[in-house]
């Protein structure tokens, strides 16, 4: 498992903490969005689609806009949000 955040800077049990969002994407089968952080917001989701094996993104926390995330391909699921 791979995982973005500007804040960690050690690997975590199990997790691979990597510096670049895009490469937290690299073979992944589902983007799970836990945090709010800005990056996140602005990412290109084309760029995204391309690394990535399977086009799912999970959203927790309403960061990425479910439509642009349609448009570029992604089944798209937003969780624990009103």
């Amino acid at each position: 498992m791979t995982a973005y955040d500007p804040t960690q800077k050690e690997a975590l049990p199990g997790i691979e903490v990597v510096t670049d969002p895009y490469d937290a994407c690299s073979d992944a089968s589902v983007l799970v969005v836990l945090t709010e952080w800005d990056e996140l917001r602005w990412l290109d989701l084309g760029v995204v689609r391309t690394r990535m094996t399977s086009p799912q993104i999970v959203d927790a926390r309403g960061v990425i806009e479910p439509a642009a995330a349609r448009r570029a391909g992604f089944g798209f699921a937003a969780v624990g949000l009103p």
